[in-house]
């Protein structure tokens, strides 16, 4: 019998074999699963998040502006504005119904994700006005001089009606690393919640 077996030697080499791959494709399922499950979570807890955020700042109290963390109020105020839209049938009324501070507030929230995301040069050439146009507007009222006149000089290149600019790229590449400077470390969302908290009559609903 065990003649028999070593006879067939192969077929225990690929029985060994297959064991391995088995295992292998086991554990590369179970992280890929694991992985999934992470994800989902972080979608969810980020979701309940938002949510959260939207809720308290839709229409926000002097009192809870006052007392609200600058970066959370700015994102809470942006996301209900957001929302908003989103349940417009149309878009542009709803947000042609804004007031001109929630107009500039939404504008340069989008204008702050890509900056953190990506860079200032990124928002103004895959956006268009009005947003584009109450970004820079909001970044005047928002920023100091310097970080603000680099924003309108990238308004300036990627705005379609103005014939004395143009995009060179050079020349993005340099304002989005002056930028980079100009801020100095500083948070984009903070200084658009400080904003709001200096301005919280206007943001707020009483």
């Amino acid at each position: 019998m065990l003649e028999n077996l070593s006879a067939y030697w192969y077929l225990w080499l690929l029985l060994a074999v297959l064991i391995i791959i088995t295992a292998v494709v086991c554990k590369k399922s179970y992280a890929a699963s694991k992985r999934h499950s992470s994800e989902v979570r972080k979608k969810l807890a980020e979701k309940q998040r938002t949510e959260k955020l939207v809720s308290l700042y839709a229409s926000p109290s002097t009192q809870t502006i006052e007392d609200a963390d600058p970066a959370e109020l700015f994102e809470g105020l942006a996301l209900s504005l957001e929302e908003r839209c989103q349940k417009a049938d149309d878009i542009n009324k709803e947000f042609d119904s804004f007031t001109d501070g929630q107009k500039k507030i939404y504008s340069f929230y989008y204008l702050a994700t890509d900056c953190k995301n990506e860079s200032p040069s990124f928002f103004f050439r895959n956006s268009k006005k009005p947003l584009t146009e109450f970004a820079a507007e909001a970044a005047n009222d928002i920023l100091d001089k310097d970080a603000a006149g680099i924003i309108k000089a990238l308004y300036d290149c990627f705005d379609e009606d103005n014939e004395s600019c143009s995009v060179i790229p050079e020349q993005i590449t340099r304002l989005d690393s002056s930028f980079t400077e100009a801020l100095n470390g500083e948070d984009l969302f903070t200084l658009g919640g400080n904003h709001i908290k200096s301005a919280a009559k206007e943001f707020a609903s009483e």
